[in-house]
């Protein structure tokens, strides 16, 4: 019998599609429209009216920088887009202006080129242009897996950068990715070891056998806000492109990041937590030595989630002698002998920002449309229904007709009404931050007023009736986090006299009675 009703659905779903077809056919061609493709998005559109912002400005947050091969200049982000600088200091230059937000640029070591991280097509991908500027092309095409940090070969043929992925949870992980100058999909570089934990910041040695990124390196696979620093939250690994082996190359306590190995090949820099302060460090690759640059500079984000760089990116002067970064709002360079100079730069631009869309709220409005009516429960042999919204007990007697108060204003909020089985009362939990909460019992009828049946204050919720009405059930939980954590003595389910009384624990563990 079985087999013979799935003949006929089959029949049965061959005709449909027959009829289906046939007045497709049927159908002038002028009457079935193709949707609408929306227009392909474009960043620097305007969608309504406008301003310009005046910037003028001789500080900065977070700022990306980058040293021209021929040390006479750098280039460094601010607000969005991309500034040039000569190394002592001066007026910025802009390298690109406009909506997109432009960050992280990296000049190619034959210093023909400045690579750059973009959503001017919409997500963050890389992006090539001339060293002078002028004419940006992207490198990268992803919609979903996004790409940013990129970081050249020395031969300037090829850039890798860091590609995030996410999973069920928002933060996701990161690979890292080489990509040819001329485009393609690219190389996938290194695995991310799991679907949380961050991986970042890649950079290749000048001889281009070692590829160099920073991971949280804690155990597990679930990424946690607000770790301790100081055992180490990220370490530097180092992939070896001859090989494919891969090793932590620094880590221990303060955690590694941002590695920056210099044009000799002899010294990496790179940042660690040392107690409070982050700190600028230069390791010499043979010995293991180390020398301290600066502690001045702000605090990382090892801590936090780090997508776009758990410190911005800094560079080595072409002589390997000095380090560029930003510290403090300034740009700064640190010798490995021990000096430290200031950069000054001075940038004055305009940002073109849009009107906020701003509507009048009515403060405190004769009616208010509730959008959330919370335990609607029915009321035994009627169309009524009780619910709560706005912290009071509401009775509905028919769909056609407005809900009235069932209970008066108070400081006590009111929740899970329970109707009794005859109609006549109804039992709920209330609520006091001061003097925390009660199960109550009033008439079923507006405006009849309400009395405790539990005589001591507590966490009480979800009431329900004993066929004969002279018990309720409840349950009595702990407070704590959002809630004080008095009166949190003994939870469970309890029963008490619906005209008030001692309460009885019946169970030490479960929900809803009924």
């Amino acid at each position: 019998m079985l087999t013979d009703g799935l003949k006929t659905a089959r029949i049965v779903t061959l005709m449909v599609l027959f009829l289906f077809a046939s007045e497709l056919a049927a159908t002038p061609s002028g009457a079935l429209k193709s949707p609408k493709k929306d227009a392909k998005w474009d960043v620097s559109a305007k969608f309504g009216p406008t301003k310009e912002i005046p910037i003028d400005v001789t500080e900065g947050t977070w700022m990306n920088v980058t040293v021209h091969p021929g040390g006479q200049k750098i280039a460094f982000d601010l607000l969005g887009d991309l500034y040039e600088l000569p190394i002592q200091g001066g007026e910025a230059r802009p390298l690109t202006q406009g909506p997109a937000w432009d960050m992280q640029p990296t000049y190619s070591p034959d210093g023909t080129s400045v690579a750059f991280t973009s959503d001017r097509a919409g997500g963050d991908n890389i992006w090539l242009m001339a060293a002078g500027g002028g004419k940006p092309r992207a490198l990268t095409n992803e919609r979903f897996r996004l790409y940013n940090s990129p970081a050249w070969s020395a031969d300037s043929r090829y850039l890798v950068a860091r590609k995030h992925f996410t999973s069920r949870r928002s933060l996701g992980g990161g690979e890292i990715w080489m990509v040819h100058r001329d485009g393609g999909k690219g190389v996938q570089m290194t695995k991310r070891p799991n679907q949380q934990k961050d991986l970042g910041e890649p950079a290749l040695s000048g001889s281009g056998r070692w590829l160099y990124y920073s991971r949280d390196a804690t155990p597990g696979s679930v990424f946690q806000y607000n770790k301790d620093p100081n055992p180490g939250i990220f370490s530097i690994f180092r992939l070896d492109r001859k090989s494919g082996r891969t090793d932590k190359f620094i880590g221990g306590p303060g955690g590694a990041i941002r590695p920056t190995p210099s044009p000799d090949n002899h010294r990496i820099a790179y940042i660690r937590r040392v107690r409070g302060r982050s700190v600028l460090i230069a390791r010499e690759l043979k010995s293991g030595r180390e020398v301290v640059l600066t502690d001045q500079l702000d605090r990382d984000l090892q801590e936090t989630w780090s997508i776009h760089g758990v410190y911005p990116s800094m560079a080595w002067t072409p002589d390997s002698q000095w380090v560029v970064y930003w510290a403090g709002g300034r740009l700064w360079r640190s010798s490995i002998h021990g000096a430290r100079k200031a950069i000054p730069f001075h940038v004055k631009s305009t940002r073109r920002v849009h009107h906020a869309l701003r509507s009048k709220v009515a403060v405190q409005p004769k009616e208010q449309r509730v959008r959330a009516l919370r335990w609607p429960r029915f009321v035994y042999g009627s169309q009524a229904i009780v619910f709560e919204a706005l912290g009071r007990l509401w009775l509905q007697r028919k769909a056609s007709q407005k809900p009235v108060a069932l209970t008066a204003p108070s400081n006590r909020r009111q929740f899970t009404p329970a109707p009794s089985p005859k109609a006549k009362q109804v039992a709920f939990a209330t609520w006091n931050d001061q003097e925390f909460g009660a199960i109550r019992v009033g008439a079923l009828r507006p405006g009849a007023g309400s009395w405790p049946v539990t005589k001591e204050p507590g966490h009480y919720r979800a009431p329900a009736w004993s066929p004969d009405r002279k018990t309720i059930a409840f349950e009595k939980l702990k407070g704590g986090w959002l809630r004080s954590a008095a009166w949190s003595n003994d939870p469970g389910i309890y029963v008490v006299s619906s005209r008030g009384g001692p309460m009885r624990r019946l169970t030490r563990k479960g929900f809803g009675p009924h």
